[in-house]
């Protein structure tokens, strides 16, 4: 009987070893490739991004701006907040292809401000949620916070939204 107990413990020791050597191959693989990736994320990647991310607060502000003129031109209007919107397309791309992933507050922040401008200006909600789906397809449902949907436009607004964010999610 002692044999046999000894016979198992060797036989866990070694296992134990297997399972040692195994984990430290993995992690030297995985070190290897976060090496390599780090190698591949360029400093032109944060530069892009810090331009996108620049291009993004100007339209923002812009639309501000125009939606504080009391001449306003619903037309200009239009067509720059169809500019921000492309804008922040390519921002929320190039975060994706940069970063790896998209910080939707920072974006939401911007949408806000969007928004604001929007309803201040007299752009129908309808027109607006248009806009940012074709603009930004399946990412409009989290670049846009429904709190901010709520306080510029309404509960109809939010309905509508949600009901067509759903569509989207389906999809």
């Amino acid at each position: 009987m002692v044999d046999k107990e000894t016979l198992d413990w060797d036989e866990l020791l070694e296992a134990i070893k297997r399972f040692r050597s195994e984990v430290f191959e993995r992690l030297e693989k995985i070190e290897k490739r976060i090496d390599s990736l780090e190698g591949i994320q360029h400093p032109s990647g944060l530069l892009r991004l810090n331009w996108r991310l620049a291009n993004v607060v100007a339209s923002a502000q812009k639309l501000e701006i125009l939606a504080r003129n009391q001449k306003i031109m619903f037309f200009e209007f239009e067509e720059d907040f169809k500019n921000f919107l492309s804008d922040l397309k390519k921002l929320i791309d190039d975060l994706r292809d940069v970063m790896g992933s998209v910080d939707w507050e920072l974006i939401q922040g911007h949408t806000t401000i969007m928004l604001s401008a929007a309803h201040r200006a007299g752009l129908p909600f309808t027109t607006v949620g248009t806009l940012l789906i074709d603009a930004l397809g399946d990412d409009s449902v989290r670049a846009v916070s429904e709190k901010s949907i709520q306080e510029f436009y309404g509960a109809s607004a939010l309905a509508w939204w949600r009901e067509n964010a759903q569509r989207m999610m389906s999809k």
